[in-house]
């Protein structure tokens, strides 16, 4: 697996042409109807695409081809896009077709060698070496969703749904733990593994946690009683140790906070975190403490993208850890800030206060 190094994408959504290096560390901030949400939705097709059997699913219950294009089908005819990696590239074209679908037979996974000019490339037995603008690259074919599989690792949470009827708060299946599911519905179970395989890693969850609610002297997963097959997220009152707490005891913003310390610890070297407004029903205190966990994890060969409303959680990072979104002329452009940018201004305000006070851009009176 690797993190992705750079991004091209064109006709997608709201996004007519986009290309942005990405680093380890990736903020992205702006107004609403910005493009945010089409950005980070980008890599959920990603995703379906890993899952071919999905993918066609995966379009129609959003609708259809036509809303993932550029302006709808009758501007926009494909989506084109290469993402690049370490040492490959992954070229994808997704045409669309009558009957409101998409045709995605042009894909390839191109070695970076050739690209760099180098002659030291070696193909196996079923590799197809194939012409591209006058370079030699290969081809994987049949065998491109493999090598997707085996380099993107992206993993996408909402964990948005926290009331009373919410999925992570019923008990949940022992064998629902391969991963952590993207609005955290597997919680419990997914927590039970972690404790019984990954003890140390299981503490550093219960250590973060207690930053922000110092009152939790101990997570407690374990199966149920009534039902050995279901796990109940049980914890311990620092003080009140008698009493009996379950995951329903925990507020909002507690329970938000540990699925991300969770995502965020457990997920593997080289993957892609991508966290949709982390910042949601945190207290300032356990923003701040969230912002100081995404930077170390971000240096652990994992990659991290956010997608933030919170001037209290950018004023955390530096300027180069922001993307900034704008619309214009009804496309989003997505560009990282730079230092010489806010040079002036850093002396007097962070980050997050000089985004709102619109100085550079990702604000709704930037729209054009």
């Amino acid at each position: 697996m690797a993190v992705i190094k750079r991004l091209r994408i064109d006709g997608y959504k709201s996004i007519k042409h986009l290309d942005l290096e990405l680093s380890s560390l990736n903020v992205l901030i702006g107004a609403n109807g910005s493009g945010k949400s089409n950005f980070i939705s980008f890599f959920e097709l990603l995703n379906s695409i890993r899952n071919s059997f999905y993918f066609n699913e995966y379009v129609a219950e959003k609708a259809g081809a036509d809303n993932f294009l550029f302006g709808g089908s009758k501007v926009t005819k494909k989506i084109e896009s290469e993402v690049y990696f370490e040492d490959m590239l992954y070229k994808l074209y997704l045409s669309w077709q009558v009957g409101d679908r998409f045709s995605y037979n042009d894909e390839a996974f191109l070695n970076m060698h050739c690209i760099s000019g180098y002659n030291d490339l070696t193909s196996e037995p079923n590799d197809v070496i194939i012409q591209y603008d006058n370079k030699k690259y290969l081809q994987f074919n049949s065998e491109s969703l493999h090598f997707l599989n085996a380099y993107f690792n992206c993993k996408i949470y909402h964990f948005n749904d926290t009331s009373p009827d919410a999925l992570i708060k019923k008990p949940q299946n022992i064998n629902d733990n391969t991963y952590l599911k993207p609005n955290g519905a597997n919680l419990s179970s997914y927590l039970y593994l972690i404790k019984e395989k990954y003890p140390e890693k299981f503490q550093y969850i219960l250590d973060l946690l207690q930053l922000v609610a110092p009152f939790i002297f101990r997570l407690k997963p374990r199966p149920d009683e009534r039902n050995p097959n279901y796990i109940l997220l049980e914890w311990e009152h620092r003080k009140f140790k008698d009493k009996y707490f379950d995951i329903n005891h925990l507020s909002d913003g507690t329970l938000r906070f540990l699925c991300i310390v969770t995502a965020l610890i457990t997920a593997e070297e080289n993957a892609t975190i991508i966290i949709d407004e982390p910042e949601l029903g945190l207290h300032p205190h356990a923003i701040s403490v969230l912002a100081g966990i995404m930077k170390s994890v971000s240096k652990q060969g994992k990659q991290i993208i956010a997608s933030s409303q919170s001037v209290t959680l950018i004023n955390e990072f530096k300027a180069e850890d922001i993307l900034v979104s704008d619309l214009i002329n009804n496309e989003t452009h997505i560009r990282r800030l730079t230092q010489e940018e806010v040079e002036a201004w850093l002396e007097d305000y962070k980050i997050g206060t000089i985004w709102e006070k619109n100085i550079i851009g990702g604000t709704p009176g930037d729209f054009q």
